[in-house]
């Protein structure tokens, strides 16, 4: 992936206090809707909206809602609105690229 010029970047140790915040604030709202107990691991939308969040990147999402209530202050792209060609979403990996997007193929509730 590194010779195509996909750079991959650790997590930083800072966004584990912003997806915590979040995924509080996502566990707290799924059991008041009757929704049940969430899992108690976070979910992976959390450290990909905090690390973006954190670094000050757009975030290219299929789920701008559930984004923009956890991650107010993340930029939000819908891909279906806007032609994003030089990107590659895969279900099970999300690929960016420095000072311009995350990439986010997650679309469950």
């Amino acid at each position: 992936m590194r010779r195509a010029g996909v750079a991959i970047f650790d997590l930083p140790v800072a966004a584990a206090a912003i997806c915590g915040r979040a995924y509080r604030r996502y566990r707290l709202a799924r059991r008041r809707s009757g929704g049940g107990e969430a899992p108690s691991v976070p979910l992976p939308d959390c450290f990909i909206g905090a690390h973006a969040e954190l670094v000050g990147w757009k975030l290219a999402t299929r789920d701008v809602e559930r984004y923009g209530i956890y991650f107010p202050a993340v930029e939000l792209i819908e891909p279906a609105t806007v032609f994003v060609s030089t990107f590659l979403v895969s279900e099970s990996l999300q690929l960016f690229r420095p000072a311009t997007f995350l990439v986010s193929s997650s679309s469950n509730g």
